[in-house]
């Protein structure tokens, strides 16, 4: 694999990801998580947000 064929994950991605992530949470945090979903995929590319 070249570097030229790799790409960025991208503010979706990272969206997408953590989303995802809280579904594959235990029984005992999902409810938490999940009522905030919303927040944590919005906020999820904060970092990479003061990157650019």
């Amino acid at each position: 694999m070249s570097a030229n064929s790799i790409l960025p994950w991208g503010f979706f991605a990272h969206k997408r990801i953590n989303k995802y992530a809280v579904f594959t949470l235990p029984e005992e945090l999902i409810g938490f998580y999940k009522k905030n979903i919303e927040y944590i995929e919005e906020h999820s590319v904060d970092a990479d947000k003061r990157r650019y």
